[in-house]
C-alpha cells in the first residue's frame, strides 16, 4: 500500500513506483490484451493511494511486485495509517524482539493474537517467528535459512524431498511463511527463499 510517484505506461504493463512511507518499490501490472472493454478499469495516476497484492519478482538485481490486485483507496484514507502502524510494529518485532521479550522491557508489539509473556518461538539465528507458526512452517524456514542455494532459492519439491514431507504440507507451510513476508518467491511461485530481515 502507498502512494504513486511515477506511472511508467508500456506496451505489455504500467510500471507504478509505490512508497510506502518506509521505501520505494516499482510494481508492475501487466495488460491483459484480451479483456472486453467493459472490464477495463481506469488507471491510477501520480499522486493517488492504491492497495496491491502481488508477487514479489527479481528482475536484473532489483526487487519489483507483479500485480495480481490492485485497488484505489478512495473512500477510507484510515488505510493508510494502518499500513503505517503495521510497518511500525514489524520493525519493532524483528528489531527488539516479540512482546514480553526482556529487551523491550515486556512492551506489546504484536498483533491481537499476541499476548505479552507469552514465549517466543526462534530459529536459525534466534530470530523471532509468529507464536502460531505450525510445525511444518517453522520446519520449511529453518530448512530454508541453512540449506545451501543460490540467488533462485528452492523449489517446492526439492524442499518436500529433502524435509521427508508431502508437497501439499510444504505449499501450506509456504502460505503461512509469505504471508508473513518471511519468504518470498523468485523465478515462479513454487521457487522460495528466505526474506533477509
Amino acid at each position: 500500500m502507498g502512494q504513486i510517484l511515477k506511472v511508467q505506461s508500456q506496451a505489455t504493463n504500467t510500471t507504478f513506483q509505490l512508497d510506502d512511507g518506509t521505501g520505494t518499490i516499482d510494481v508492475k501490472q501487466w495488460i491483459d490484451a484480451d479483456a472486453a472493454p467493459e472490464h477495463v478499469k481506469a488507471m491510477p495516476k501520480e499522486g493517488d493511494y492504491i492497495h496491491v497484492w502481488g508477487t514479489i519478482k527479481d528482475f536484473g538485481g532489483r526487487r519489483n511486485i507483479s500485480i495480481r490486485t490492485i485497488r484505489a483507496i478512495t473512500t477510507d484514507f484510515n488505510e493508510i495509517t494502518y499500513h503505517l502502524l503495521e510497518a511500525i510494529t514489524i520493525h519493532l518485532h524483528l528489531t527488539k524482539g516479540p512482546p514480553g521479550n526482556a529487551a523491550n522491557g515486556g512492551l506489546f508489539v504484536g498483533g491481537a493474537n499476541e499476548g505479552a509473556g507469552a514465549t517466543a518461538t526462534t530459529v536459525a539465528g534466534g530470530k523471532p517467528v509468529p507464536r502460531n507458526m505450525s510445525k511444518n512452517g517453522l520446519a520449511v524456514f529453518k530448512f530454508l535459512q541453512d540449506a545451501p542455494q543460490g540467488n533462485e532459492g528452492l523449489h517446492v519439491a526439492n524442499i518436500a524431498s529433502r524435509l521427508g514431507i508431502s508437497q501439499a504440507d510444504v505449499f501450506k507451510a509456504g502460505d503461512e511463511l509469505l504471508a508473513e513476508g518471511m519468504i518470498y518467491t523468485t523465478i515462479d511461485d513454487e521457487t522460495w527463499a528466505v526474506l533477509e530481515y
